[in-house]
Parts: C-alpha cells; structure tokens; sequence
C-alpha cells in the first residue's frame, strides 16, 4: 500500500484510513533515532502547497527541485515525469534524439513543466522508498533504482532532512 499525503481539509477521517496508520509500515534505519508517526508525516505534508520556483541539475545531482516555501528535493535516481498519468519524460531521456531534430534536454523540459507549479500531494511507497511528488495534472516520480544507495533527500529550511534509502526505508532527521 502506498502513503499519501493530502492537506487534513481532504482526508475524510470517517471514510478513509487514518494516514499516520499508513504509516506505520514504513521501516526506519535502527541505528538513527526513530521518530514518531505525526513527525514522519510532517516532513511530507508541510511540502503540499510550495510552488516550484526552479528545476536545477548540479554537480552531484541529477534532478534538484526547490519549492517556494524553502524545501529542497534532491533527486539521487532515476525520475520520471507524467502528465495526465502518461509518461512523457525520464531522466534517461537525457540526449536522446527520438523522434526530435534536437536531443532531449531532460532538466529544461522537467522545469517547463513544473515551474509555477503547486504541490498538491505527496507519496511515498512502502517497502521502495519511491518518491511521488503530485502537481495538479503532472507527478514526478523519484524511483529508487539501488538497494544501497540514496534515491532522494527532501530538505527543510529549518534542517530536517527526509531520506528515501536504499532497500525502502525512509529516515528523518531533525536538526
């Protein structure tokens, strides 16, 4: 089962699961501190609502994605982009030619796409660790592609730092 995370006004708490419940399926690295269910799901839910304001490729990072309400998304993976739940863009596109005159410049359509865009919902699936950051029509998916290395890390401006882990599990610092 995956984790979504909808603003509280959404969640219809007679109807649907409660989402800290879904929660608690997600295993944490026993050598950190663990955190409690309602401050696993902060990390994820004071994302919904931020804007993009850039879509950025640096150094060390495939995919960076900053949001207007300072959080940061460092994509370590593969991502993929889909519009109207189709797939029309992965970061293996990069200088592909398809059926293009020009090769594909994977970070400048990513940022196209999603630039002004709000996020309106956040999933994180049990057992992979993959990312779904949800923007009306367009979800970009972060799929962790190793079961040792990071796939992504969501950083706040107050300093706490969300990590999706090789081998699924999600770990949350708070500083």
């Amino acid at each position: 089962m995956d984790v979504r995370f909808r603003p509280k006004a959404d969640i219809q708490r007679a109807c649907a699961p409660d989402p800290l419940d879904l929660l608690a399926g997600l295993r944490l690295n026993t050598l950190r501190r663990y955190f409690t269910r309602p401050q696993m799901e902060s990390w994820a839910s004071v994302l919904i609502g931020g804007r993009v304001d850039a879509v950025e490729q640096w150094e060390a990072l495939p995919c960076v994605v900053m949001l207007s309400n300072g959080y940061r998304v460092q994509v370590e993976s593969l991502w993929r982009l889909l519009l109207a739940e189709s797939l029309v863009l992965t970061s293996r596109d990069n200088g592909q030619l398809f059926w293009r005159n020009a090769p594909v410049h994977a970070i400048t359509e990513l940022s196209t796409n999603l630039v002004g865009r709000t996020l309106t919902e956040v999933q994180v699936t049990k057992g992979t660790a993959d990312l779904s950051l949800q923007f009306g029509t367009c979800t970009l998916q972060v799929i962790a592609d190793s079961s040792g290395y990071e796939a992504w890390q969501v950083e706040a401006p107050t300093g706490t730092l969300a990590v999706g882990q090789g081998g699924g599990n999600v770990v949350v610092w708070d500083q």
